[in-house]
């Protein structure tokens, strides 16, 4: 966003060869420019806020890198001071509702998909929670808009994840086991702290039991397979149980223009 040379806000000189400063054009276009959480939900709640471009890091609020590597560098998964997606995504929702307008917004938490390719299974049960909170965020706003369709998806199946099983938790004071590093068929393992580490302890079950588990890793790529779609609010029920991920678009589209729609024909 900034021009070779041109230190910014958090502290890295910017790339770009062609002396464009992305920032300063922002700002000439009327956007409101926030630099961490603070800032940000104090221009959200300004209704003087009407543009808004957030500029949260040099590159990423997090880093994915492996367990092992996080420890040995001292980094965190997210870096402090950052907003969070629930965060970005009320803040977003704040400044659109504001202009009365029909409107689609696109949320991601790209951690959940960067750190299950680093096989950092802590990072990315972090992001699956944040990714969580942003969905209860977009609840928060069907609740008062309910001619609203939230729709959720994903383009991959990122490093394969598969939940193992290491047994029912015996008593509240047993220690957890540690896992051995790979799986009976060789497949990288990781438990709360990385590889050959405590398993993770499950939440209680409808029953009050509690399992412990460990994370294996098929491959360190976006792999093929069927994903997950939910939706909620408006035209909801035209999801299918199955349907191609090309179709998601056509949902999207009409209900962006303003058609509520009957039930879908399988």
């Amino acid at each position: 966003m900034l021009p070779a040379g041109v230190t910014g806000r958090h502290g890295r000189a910017g790339v770009r060869t062609d002396g464009l400063d992305l920032i300063a054009t922002a700002r000439a276009a009327g956007y409101t420019v926030v630099y961490d959480r603070a800032e940000l939900l104090a221009a959200a709640a300004d209704p003087a806020t009407v543009k808004l471009l957030g500029v949260f890091a040099a590159t990423d609020t997090y880093n994915y890198e492996t367990e092992e590597k996080l420890a040995a560098a001292g980094l965190p998964q997210y870096n402090p001071g950052t907003p969070d997606l629930a965060d970005m995504t009320r803040a977003a929702l704040q400044v659109l509702e504001r202009s009365g307008r029909r409107f689609i917004l696109v949320v991601e938490e790209e951690g959940t998909d960067n750190f299950a390719n680093s096989y950092n299974a802590a990072g990315t049960f972090e992001a699956l929670r944040r990714a969580d909170a942003a969905i209860g965020a977009a609840r928060g706003f069907l609740a008062r808009h309910p001619a609203t369709l939230i729709l959720t998806a994903a383009d991959s199946d990122a490093g394969s994840l598969q939940v193992v099983d290491f047994g029912q938790q015996k008593s509240p004071d047993e220690p957890a086991p540690i896992l051995p590093p790979v799986t009976k068929i060789g497949t990288p393992l990781d438990g709360v702290a990385g590889t050959g580490t405590a398993a993770f302890l499950s939440a209680p079950n409808a029953h009050g039991n509690r399992s412990w588990f460990g994370v294996s890793w098929g491959a360190p790529d976006d792999v093929l397979g069927g994903v997950v779609a939910r939706a909620a609010g408006l035209n909801a029920h035209r999801l299918r149980v199955n349907l191609d991920n090309t179709q998601l678009y056509e949902l999207m589209w009409e209900t962006l223009f303003g058609r509520e729609l009957p039930p879908a024909s399988d």
